[in-house]
C-alpha cells in the first residue's frame, strides 16, 4: 500500500491483510478494518489517525532499528489484540482505551506516550521497551543520565494505567527495580 492513498470515511474501508510501506503522514485509518496486516521495515506513520481502527493481529516482526514507526500517532479505542510489534517506535502517540490484550510488543520505544487507560489481559507480553528514548542513542550521555533517572521512570510508570504497570514490571524486572 503505498502513501498517496487518501482514506475517506476510513470505516468503510476493507483493508485487511493490507502490507503497509512507505510514509503515511497525516492519514485517517479511523475506524478502518486493518486486521491481519503487516508493515515492513522502514515503514513511516507521522500523525495518522487510527482511532477506532481494528488493527489486530497486525504483524511487524523485523527486530531492527529500521522497523516501522508510529509517531504522534492516535490510536484511542484501538483493537490491537493479537498483534505482534517488535522494534516499532511509538514516541508521542496516544493509546487511551486501546486495547493490548494478548499481544506481543517487544524492544519497542514508548517515549512520550500516553498510556494510562489501555485494556490488557494476562497474556499480554511487553518485554524490553523503551520509556525513555532508544537504547540505540545510548551513547548520548544526556539520554543515558534520563534513562538511568529512577525518579522520572517512578513518575512513568505511576502514571500510566495500573494494570499496564504491573505487567511492565512482570516483563521488564528493571523497571521494578526503580522501586
Amino acid at each position: 500500500m503505498e502513501s498517496e492513498v487518501v482514506l475517506v470515511k476510513s470505516e468503510l474501508i476493507e483493508l485487511s491483510g493490507s502490507k503497509f510501506h512507505g510514509s503515511f503522514i497525516g492519514t485517517n485509518f479511523s475506524g478502518a478494518d486493518l486486521s491481519n496486516s503487516f508493515t515492513e521495515q522502514s515503514t513511516l506513520f507521522i500523525d495518522c489517525d487510527f482511532s477506532g481502527a481494528n488493527f489486530s493481529g497486525v504483524k511487524n516482526e523485523y527486530v531492527s532499528a529500521y522497523a516501522a514507526s508510529f509517531i504522534r500517532c492516535n490510536f484511542r479505542k484501538t483493537n490491537l489484540r493479537n498483534s505482534i510489534l517488535s522494534s516499532i517506535d511509538f514516541t508521542y502517540s496516544d493509546f487511551d482505551d486501546t486495547d493490548i490484550s494478548d499481544a506481543i510488543i517487544s524492544s519497542s520505544n514508548f517515549s512520550l506516550v500516553n498510556l494510562s487507560s489501555v485494556i490488557v489481559n494476562n497474556n499480554t507480553s511487553i518485554r524490553g521497551v523503551e520509556l525513555v528514548g532508544r537504547a540505540a542513542i545510548e551513547a548520548n550521555q544526556i539520554w543515558r543520565k534520563l534513562r538511568s533517572n529512577k525518579d522520572l521512570v517512578r513518575t512513568l510508570l505511576y502514571n500510566m494505567d495500573p494494570q499496564l504497570q504491573e505487567i511492565m514490571k512482570r516483563d521488564n524486572p528493571e523497571l521494578a527495580s526503580n522501586e
